[in-house]
């Protein structure tokens, strides 16, 4: 994107701004903790995070330097996960997980409430949200289908809005429009899932 290719990203979890782009928050959403039935992490009530460092873990690789909210949660408990693998895409992962090869960690929409053949286990509180953002490209001219595809995607960010955003001088006026704003949650693909779910690399 940064190279002109395209008008527009959706990235998750962006740790620092972007000279050149602005980032606009869409929603934000949850990660689940999946294994197959017979896993010994399914006979406890609720897992710790203690608990989930003793296996290998398998998730998204991390993406623009930073922490992920996943590296966040184990180094404020003084844990290091054992990252076994990482895939950009969910199935993957999840197929991994089916052949015994880590315990998944993926976003919560990314499982189907018709999939039963992994164990969703319970970790609330565990990791804080992630957001996914639209990122812009910095004095851009945009085109009304692409104000009427973001306004879709996230119907709280509207084309007076967008376009008060591409005015803004810096990331942090940006981050001020959207004070007080309430960003739509997907917590379980099985009662509100995103419209569609895309990883992009920048």
């Amino acid at each position: 994107m940064l190279s002109g290719d395209c008008d527009f990203g959706i990235a998750d979890e962006v740790s620092s701004p972007y000279d050149d782009l602005l980032m606009l928050p869409c929603y934000s959403w949850q990660r689940s903790v999946v294994v197959p039935h017979d896993h010994p992490l399914t006979k406890l009530e609720k897992p710790t995070l203690t608990e989930l460092a003793a296996y290998p873990l398998i998730t998204y690789p991390q993406r623009g330097g930073g922490e992920s909210k996943l590296d966040e949660a184990f180094r404020a408990q003084g844990l290091t996960p054992n990252l076994a693998l990482t895939a950009a895409d969910s199935d993957v992962i999840k197929n991994y997980v089916r052949l015994g090869m880590g315990v998944g960690v993926l976003a919560s929409m990314a499982m189907d409430g018709a999939d039963n053949s992994l164990r969703v286990l319970d970790v609330t509180g565990l990791f804080k949200p992630s957001i996914s953002y639209i990122l812009l490209r910095k004095e851009h001219l945009y085109s009304e289908h692409i104000f009427y595809f973001i306004e879709n995607f996230a119907p709280h960010l509207s084309k007076a809005l967008i376009e008060k955003a591409l005015l803004a001088q810096s990331q942090a006026e940006v981050d001020q429009l959207f004070d007080g704003v309430t960003l739509p949650s997907y917590v379980t693909a099985s009662k509100e899932r995103a419209p569609f779910y895309y990883n992009y690399d920048i």
